[in-house]
């Protein structure tokens, strides 16, 4: 599963029983730093949380807003649509990442490895 792939996955995992794939989401950001060779990746999960930090019950939120940040960034290509979300498939072969996003955004790039910079809360309709 794509989690075990990322670093710093332990807040994440706290939230949800089971962390969901990356299906139907909605890609907020897709940044791309071209000198830094990486890529931020800012989505938000379509899944409510099961397990809502106090903090953020008190803000009505109940679902989570991830920001995945992506170095060492090869073989990278790109286009685009108007559907507004996308389907994420990370897998890891040979000490390196294959992400493949199709929907809205369509990429595919091959990277040294992933981490969540940043989790927040957002309210789920």
């Amino acid at each position: 599963m794509w989690i075990e792939y990322i670093q710093n996955n332990n807040f994440l995992k706290q939230l949800f029983k089971d962390v969901p794939e990356l299906l139907n989401v909605e890609i907020e950001r897709f940044n791309i730093d071209y000198y830094g060779k990486a890529i931020h990746l800012f989505i938000k999960l379509p899944q409510r949380i099961d397990e809502i930090p106090l903090k953020w019950k008190n803000n009505n939120y109940n679902g989570a807003l991830i920001e995945i940040d992506f170095w060492d960034v090869t073989q990278f290509t790109m286009s685009m649509d108007d559907y507004k979300k996308s389907n994420i498939n990370i897998i890891k072969e040979n000490h390196v990442l294959y992400v493949k996003i199709q929907g809205g955004i369509n990429a595919k790039f091959v990277t040294e490895g992933g981490y969540i910079q940043n989790v927040k809360g957002y309210i789920l309709e």
